[in-house]
């Protein structure tokens, strides 16, 4: 049961102190140096081939995408696309040459559009320019590779490769949001703040131990957001494909205790492991990958399949090359909906790491393919660094050490689709009696230790991105004057862990869980089962599906129809930091678009048929 009670002045203490730590860091290079790398570090540099024409793949994207054009819809093969927008003939072999020429060993991507080859870190300053070092932030465990400046193509590869990604080892996270076990969590509502926590509510269906988790199970979100009712006119994501991209395991089981739980099939599923033939990731309890495909079953039951695919890399350019693979597999395999629920700190980037993955994006648009990316769980502040504290004379983690006011990357690509975060409050019939801005405000008791202890369960991540400009189809007031940035999120979904999903460890055992890597795989799931629709209906399918939303929100006769507006709540954490409202920066919900939840919760009937009326020609 959740309990309300006041901040002990202890804590208070540890708080204030820890608010006058550094400020967190602008950019990965500029971390806490540990040391020059070892004769044993190497890294796998991404030579990203130049496009004949980029300008004409982005007009191409755009196009087809928006559903004021003649062409809206009129997609075009990777395949197609890449002949048509990609690397010039013999640019791959020409740098497949040079770098042989320095004693590597390239290989040229399936796609044509990346050359990569394995460069030790005594080699990397004479060939590209900078030198690579480990660094580490402030309390974490691992070290990792990255370069002390920016790599420079060489001379001789100038006419053929545009930049130099991969060498940021920076990992992303899949973090899904859920309580410790044998703790107790406290809210921190009787202190004055907005906290999104609610009490379980509405009317749960399923196996026992799933409605006892005291997690919301999935009659009642497919109910809360209409697919319940797509789903009984049969509309089941039938003859579509999901890929979700992932970074750790799962135990095949779980979904199928899950399945079982709630009463619907086990989809088909196939891993594959970037690069091919890696070994897979090892089974884990609470993954990211067993939540996106529990989602995704339930929300899409009738699929063609899943294809799941592990990115044995977990920088950036590893992420970039398996969105590709994906994008690339062979037609039985190919998606017609990515979920993402990954990313990182955009303030922390290197420009370098976005570009491989901005192309595959562009071609995901140009080929109808949606791509949904979770925002992240850290509220206004994409960034932090983890650290300790010391409480009763013992020290404790604290997961916000230092901040940087941030969206997270892939989340701010101006070519996908941004899931944030809300809760719901539900009617006994399953539908929104209430739906606000996730942000819990939240403390943990531990046996072992007197009082209670800050931990940051989470707040929907929204903001403006510093790395891409407003696209033109957001067509919404910018929030600072000024500033003319992307803006994050584009809808929001379920994502707060109190009360949460309901989620399956084992046949007699359910857990709760949360997070935008929740909301995520539901967009997804959605976006499939209308899909279905659009293609009996005769029309094209959703594709890159911004161009179509903030149409949708911009027109009073769709907006209403298509979303639930959600106007309460906010994404601070400047409380959690410095103990004062509003200190750190942060966005509150309010009527129409805002950056604590987008345009709101997609109401699926109803953006289903305003997607069916603005695709006509």
């Amino acid at each position: 049961m959740i309990k309300r009670l006041t901040m002990q002045a202890q804590l208070l203490a540890a708080v204030a102190s820890f608010a006058a730590a550094p400020s967190a860091l602008a950019s990965p290079a500029q971390a806490a140096h540990m040391e020059a790398a070892s004769t044993d570090d190497a890294v796998t540099a991404v030579f990203v081939l130049r496009s004949r024409d980029e300008p004409g793949l982005e007009k191409l994207a755009r196009t087809v995408s928006n559903p004021d054009s003649p062409d809206y819809g009129q997609y075009l093969s990777v395949e197609k696309s890449i002949g048509r927008f990609g690397p010039k003939p013999g640019a791959a072999r020409a740098v497949v040459r040079y770098l042989k020429a320095q004693g590597l060993e390239p290989r040229i991507d399936a796609s044509g559009l990346y050359v990569e080859a394995r460069i030790a870190a005594a080699k990397a300053e004479p060939l590209i320019g900078t030198s690579l070092a480990r660094f580490r932030r402030n309390g974490a465990e691992a070290s990792f590779l990255a370069p002390e400046g920016d790599a420079v193509v060489p001379k001789a590869l100038e006419p053929y490769v545009e930049v130099i990604a991969g060498l940021d080892q920076t990992s992303l996270m899949a973090r899904p949001v859920s309580a410790p076990a044998n703790w107790t969590v406290h809210v921190l509502g009787a202190a004055g703040r907005y906290d999104s926590a609610l009490p379980v509510s509405g009317t749960p269906a399923g196996c026992e131990a799933g409605v006892s988790s005291e997690g919301f199970v999935p009659n009642q979100w497919l109910t809360a957001y209409g697919l319940d009712r797509l789903q009984t006119e049969g509309l089941t994501g039938a003859g579509e494909r999901i890929a979700v991209i992932e970074i750790d395991g799962f135990f095949p089981q779980e979904l199928a205790n899950f399945a079982e739980c709630f009463g619907f099939p086990v989809p088909k599923l196939a891993v594959h492991t970037v690069p091919e033939g890696s070994t897979p990731y090892p089974g884990k309890q609470v993954s990211e990958t067993i939540l996106d495909l529990s989602v995704i079953a339930a929300g899409a039951p009738g699929l063609e399949g899943i294809e799941i695919y592990d990115a044995m890399d977990s920088s950036f350019a590893g992420l970039a090359k398996t969105v590709l693979t994906a994008l690339n597999a062979p037609k039985a395999e190919r998606p017609t909906v990515i979920s993402i629920s990954l990313g990182a700190c955009e303030a922390w980037m290197y420009v370098s790491e976005t570009r491989l993955m901005e192309k595959v994006f562009k071609y995901a648009a140009a080929s109808g393919v949606s791509v949904v990316v979770a925002t992240g769980d850290t509220g206004a502040a994409a960034c932090r660094i983890n650290g300790s504290f010391t409480v009763g004379g013992q020290t404790v983690g604290f997961t916000q050490a230092a901040w940087v006011q941030s969206v997270g990357y892939p989340a701010s690509s101006p070519w996908v689709t941004a899931a944030g975060g809300t809760n719901l409050s539900l009617n006994a019939d399953n539908s929104i009696a209430e739906e606000i801005v996730w942000n819990d405000a939240v403390f943990i008791s531990l046996p072992e230790l007197p009082g209670v202890v800050l931990q940051n369960f989470g707040s929907a991540t929204g903001g403006v991105s510093t790395l891409f400009k407003k696209p033109a189809w957001q067509r919404v007031p910018n929030p600072i004057s000024g500033v003319n940035g992307r803006l994050v999120p584009d809808v929001a979904l379920l994502a707060d862990f109190l009360p949460g999903y309901a989620l399956c460890c084992d046949k007699d055992k359910f857990t709760t869980i949360g997070g935008t890597s929740a909301a995520a795989p539901l967009m997804a799931a959605a976006t499939a089962v209308m899909n279905q629709a659009l293609r009996e209906a005769k029309r094209p399918r959703l594709g890159f599906m911004n161009p179509l939303i903030y149409r949708m929100g911009g027109k009073p006769k769709f907006s209403a129809a298509s979303f639930n507006d959600v106007t309460t709540g906010d994404n601070d954490v400047g409380w959690r930091i410095l103990i004062g409202e509003g200190d750190f920066g942060y966005w509150r919900a309010e009527p129409g678009f805002d950056m604590a939840s987008g345009w709101g919760s997609p109401r699926f009937p109803g953006f289903l048929d305003a997607a069916i009326r603005m695709g006509q020609p």
